[in-house]
């Protein structure tokens, strides 16, 4: 699955947990930085604390609201 973040941070496709984030559509820059993180898939990027998001190089407060609101937003079940 893909995923394209619009300028509101809109989820345009949903994913589950394990969907690599190298597969979903994403900023070159927040990709990069939740990969190198060790933030591999929706999961565990679902799971990561406020504050491990916050702390990662690169991600801003816009990019952090993206990520959140993003990927509740996408979640299947």
């Amino acid at each position: 699955m893909i995923l394209v973040i619009s300028k509101k941070g809109a989820a345009s496709w949903r994913f589950s947990d394990e969907t690599p984030i190298s597969a979903i559509e994403l900023p070159s820059r927040m990709r990069n930085a939740l990969i190198k993180a060790g933030l591999v898939t929706a999961g565990h990027v679902r799971k990561a604390s406020d504050t491990k998001l916050r702390s990662l190089p690169n991600i801003g407060p816009t990019f952090f609201s993206q990520i959140r609101k993003v990927f509740n937003r996408a979640r299947t079940r």
